[in-house]
Order: C-alpha cells, then structure tokens, then sequence
C-alpha cells in the first residue's frame, strides 16, 4: 500500500512540473513578443519579419535599454539576493538554490533577449520552471533522486514547451542532465515534454518555429554532411573554447554595469548593418532560410557579427541561452558551404537543407547534445523522421572528429 501511495504521489509531482513548465512556457512566450513589440515600436507582423525595417537608432537604443535593465538588474541581483546556482549543480543535488534568485535570473535573461540580446531564450523558461519547481519540491516526501529526476524534466521540459519539439526534448534530458539514466527516468522525460508541449498548444496552439516545405533527400546530401560537418565541427569547438576562456566577470562589482552598457550598446550599433543578429537567433535563420538570393558577402559578414555580438554579451557577464544561437551560426555556415557547392559541382543541392544539416552540427557541438540537435532541428523545421538521416551523417562525422582529433588537442 505505502508503495502506492509513493508511486501516486510521484506520477502527481510529475504532472505538476509538466503543467508547470506548460504554463511557463506559455506565458514567456507571449511576455517576449509583448516587449518585443514595446522595445521596437511595430504594431503587425512578428519581430523576425520586422527587425530589417526598424529605424537604426531605435535598435541602438534599444540595445542601450537592455544593457541598462542587464547591468543593474544583475548587479542588484548578485549584490542584494543570494547566489545563483546553476541548474546543472541543482539537478545534480550538490548545491542547493534559492527559487527567488534564480527565478529573477531567468526573467532577466527573457527581458535582455525580448529587448534584443543576440543569445537564447531557452535558459530563461528553464529556469524559471525549475525554480518554481523546486519551491514545492523540496517540501514533498519524494526521495533525493526523484527529486533530480524531477527537476531535470521541469528544465528540460521548458525547453520543449518553448520550442514545440518533445521528441527532442526527452533525449535533451536523457542526453545532457547529469541524472542517473533509469527506466523511471525515461518514462519521466517522455511524459513531461510531451505534456508539457500539449499545454502550449491548448493555450497558443501548435507552432513549428521554423516550418518549411518537405525537403528532398538526395544522395549529394550525404556528401554535403560530411563536408559541413568536417568544417563547421571544428569552428563551433574552437568558438565554445573561446567562450570557455572568456574571463569571469565580478557581477558584484560596479564597473560590471557600464561594461555590460558598452558591449551591449555596440551590439546595437552593429544591428545597423545586420539587423538578423539581434534577439536570439531566430529572425537570423528564418532570413536565411526564406531568401534564396542572399549575397555570400552578407551571409559572410553576419556569421562574423553574431559571433562577435554572442561574444560580447558573454565577455560582458551577461547570462542567456546559446541553442537558437548556435542553430543561426551553424545555418549561417551551411548556407555558404552550399553556395560554394552549387558553384563548383553540377549536383546541386536545397540550400534550406544545408542549413539544417549546419545547424544541427554548431547545435550539437556548441551544446553538447549531438543526438538531441539532429531531431531538434528535423522536428521545429516541420520535416519527416526519414530528414534527418543527413544529419544522422553529419553527427556520425562529428563524434569521430571529436574522438579521433579534437578532444586530443
């Protein structure tokens, strides 16, 4: 009887964080567009089709504001509040955190990325969902590692909610949350992110972020693969090592707000030239994935500025997500790869393919979610299971790249 009961009151905590993290990702979803709208100043149409049309000086302003909001808001936060702790260290049990700080933190990750900080949202609806999670948690009589095994499935279940992709999100949880694997953690994983993207959908209904026609496999894709991952792997291992050695910034200190305001404000400045970098990556990809005729010296020029701008704002101290980022560079990438193909091979190849298969390599090496990136991108590009077998390749030519050569170095 008392393993019943046990076993009721875990399947309830498990619904709860799925409807938790439903309910988060929702309403930061409508949160984002409605300071998006506030920050920029259109009325019709979304930020990804608006951002290229926007007067220069509102977006420099814009990013202004959100360096202000950035440099006091953290500075209050890791002055005032009390220390936050990393989801990954949470999950794990070795630290506990403070729902409140981390909560803020989260929100103010949505904020700074609503007012155009060029990384990703997905860390603030994790957050937030593990936060408000754990307040209630911690007071059941659920063991230590339901807990863990809850608390990953409220962070990764966010990330589904956002970006309407369960399938991915249950092998995000399995692949990258240190939690020990189990038959009950894979039952978890598997309910909470599917719940969790019905919730959105009874409230918003059903969005595929980056919806494209069906794609035709052809064999010269198998050949791209190989090439794109051999050279965009190695990039986003050297661009996450860059952003590994950046240094440590004092958060607490006062100089860390007038930083925070220059990087941010020079971003700003930047968008004047390309507009695609700011927010968190998505109006980059959906450009490059909706115009066939972008000159390779643009495409070019916008893989160096959000590189440059995802730089800044992590030299700053500034805290955001790097999945939709990360999806823009690698597509960015693809997408000149694929230009040179065309050019030299008569075997032509879909350049909206190429990028996908790019983005799912800078996705799974920045992240380190391989397996994840692949049906990420297959499931928010609105494509068949069968789409994903080049990417299947490309992440085939990754691991081995890794094994074999990088992580010797």
């Amino acid at each position: 009887m008392k393993k019943i009961q046990k076993s009721l009151l875990y399947f309830f905590a498990l619904i709860t964080i799925s409807l938790t993290s439903g309910i988060v990702g929702t309403l930061l979803t409508e949160l984002i567009h409605w300071i998006q709208k506030l920050t920029f100043g259109y009325q019709e149409g979304g930020f990804s089709q608006m951002i290229a049309s926007i007067p220069p000086e509102r977006k420099v302003l814009a990013l202004f504001l959100s360096g202000l909001v950035a440099g006091f808001g953290w500075y209050f936060l890791y002055t005032r509040a009390k220390h936050i702790i990393p989801i990954g260290s949470v999950i794990k049990g070795s630290q506990e955190m403070s729902s409140f700080s981390n909560f803020c933190h989260g929100l103010l990750q949505l904020i700074t990325v609503s007012m155009g900080a060029p990384v990703g949202r997905e860390g603030a609806s994790r957050e937030v969902s593990t936060s408000i999670s754990n307040l209630w948690l911690k007071n059941t009589h659920l063991s230590k590692e339901e807990i863990k095994i809850l608390l990953a499935c409220a962070s990764g279940s966010a990330l589904g909610a956002v970006y309407n992709a369960p399938f991915a999100t249950s092998l995000f949880i399995l692949e990258t949350l240190r939690v020990k694997r189990s038959f009950k953690m894979l039952i978890s994983a598997i309910f909470s992110s599917f719940f969790s993207v019905l919730i959105v959908q009874f409230f918003i209904g059903r969005i595929v972020q980056y919806q494209l026609p069906r794609l035709q496999i052809k064999p010269q894709l198998f050949l791209f693969a190989v090439l794109a991952s051999l050279i965009i792997s190695i990039i986003a291992y050297y661009f996450r090592k860059l952003l590994a050695t950046l240094p440590k910034q004092k958060l607490a200190a006062p100089i860390y707000i007038s930083r925070i305001i220059i990087c941010f404000t020079l971003i700003g400045f930047i968008s004047i030239y390309f507009p695609q970098i700011l927010g968190n990556g998505r109006a980059g990809l959906l450009f490059i994935l909706h115009h066939q005729t972008i000159s390779s010296y643009y495409l070019l020029g916008l893989v160096l500025a959000k590189a440059i701008a995802v730089t800044l704002v992590f030299f700053s101290g500034a805290s955001g997500g790097k999945i939709a980022p990360s999806m823009m560079l690698g597509g960015s990438l693809a997408s000149l790869l694929a230009v040179g193909w065309n050019y030299l091979f008569p075997f032509q190849i879909d350049s909206s393919f190429a990028t996908i298969i790019g983005s799912s390599i800078f996705l799974g090496q920045l992240n380190r979610m391989p397996l994840s990136a692949v049906f990420f991108l297959t499931e928010i590009s609105g494509q068949p299971i069968i789409n994903s077998l080049p990417l299947l390749m490309a992440l085939i030519i990754m691991l081995m790249l890794n094994y074999f050569v990088l992580n010797k170095n």
